[in-house]
């Protein structure tokens, strides 16, 4: 456990922060929408800008009640 010389194979933590922050952006960046050439601007992933949301069978039934009690004049 306790070497006469400090170990000099064990990368600077820096730079594994820096590999991090650089795939963070990177990922970010491929969900948002591209900028549009043909008019659309669609994100590449599934469910990224531009796409439209799909909900739920929970999400879907929780919105329809909500939206019951609201026309009911309940505030939701």
């Amino acid at each position: 456990v306790l070497l006469d010389t400090p170990r000099d194979d064990v990368d600077d933590p820096r730079t594994a922060r820096r590999l991090m922050g650089e795939w963070r952006e990177a990922a970010r960046a491929s969900r948002f929408a591209r900028s549009p050439v043909d008019g659309a601007a669609h994100s590449p992933a599934a469910d990224g800008a531009g796409h439209p949301v799909v909900l739920t069978d929970f999400q879907s039934d929780w919105q329809n009640f909500a939206m019951t009690l609201k026309q009911a004049g309940f505030d939701v």
